[in-house]
């Protein structure tokens, strides 16, 4: 009895082209299309996997900061005011305060945001100067008043006061003020000088003569009053 020949395995392509014929000619359209898109998904690679997308941390709130400022006793609270500026405009505190035209203790009292303030101090209605300086989170700030430049005021103050009678009481308690804020301030302690020598306290003419000395040794108004107080030349 004859073998019959062995039919060799079609090749994949051969197979998915005889099953196209097939369908082509009993398979309605619509399976047709299905079929295609289930033949293209197998042969096309694997679909990559998606990296997932980083995920940004929300930013840590900062403490707000506060400011350290040393008050003299020579400085009158009530006559001190103190504004902040940041960005040209001026400055709120932490609770959404203006700091404006604040007095100087309730200055300390304020949480500040962290960041670059500058400071405008007024002394008397006068502006004395101004500063900047960095808020740090959580920490406390030093700021120190223009001690010198409201010295200056004072004095002034004290001769207004004065009226060019150095004997009134109001003006020597301003001139007094003066060499607190000011310790080097000489005429202050000249009109002290003066003062104490009009009230007969030699003692303290001498005392403020003393500094004065120190300060300008050729000072010619300390001089005079030397001369008055039978000291001769000071020198």
């Amino acid at each position: 009895m004859a073998e019959r020949p062995q039919t060799q395995p079609m090749p994949p392509k051969s197979r998915f082209a005889r099953l196209l014929r097939v369908l082509d000619r009993f398979a309605p359209p619509v399976m047709l299309v299905a079929f295609l898109i289930v033949a293209v998904r197998e042969l096309l690679p694997p679909p990559r996997p998606k990296k997932p997308k980083a995920q940004i941390a929300a930013p840590i709130p900062q403490l707000p900061g506060t400011v350290r400022l040393s008050i003299p006793t020579a400085v009158s609270p009530a006559l001190t005011r103190i504004s902040l500026y940041r960005g040209g405009d001026y400055a709120e505190s932490a609770p959404g305060v203006p700091l404006r035209d604040l007095r100087a203790e309730l200055l300390t009292e304020m949480p500040l945001p962290p960041g670059v303030y500058v400071a405008m101090v007024r002394y008397r209605g006068e502006t004395v100067g101004g500063d900047a300086f960095q808020v740090q989170p959580g920490q406390d700030t030093a700021f120190e008043l223009p001690l010198k430049e409201m010295a200056a005021v004072e004095y002034r103050a004290g001769l207004e006061a004065a009226n060019g009678d150095i004997a009134r009481r109001a003006d020597i308690a301003r001139f007094q003020r003066t060499v607190k804020l000011d310790p080097s301030h000489v005429n202050a302690r000249l009109q002290l000088a003066a003062d104490a020598l009009a009230r007969g306290d030699r003692k303290g003419a001498h005392s403020q003569l003393a500094t004065v000395r120190k300060l300008e040794p050729k000072n010619r108004h300390a001089q005079r009053i030397a001369r008055l107080l039978g000291g001769g030349r000071s020198s």
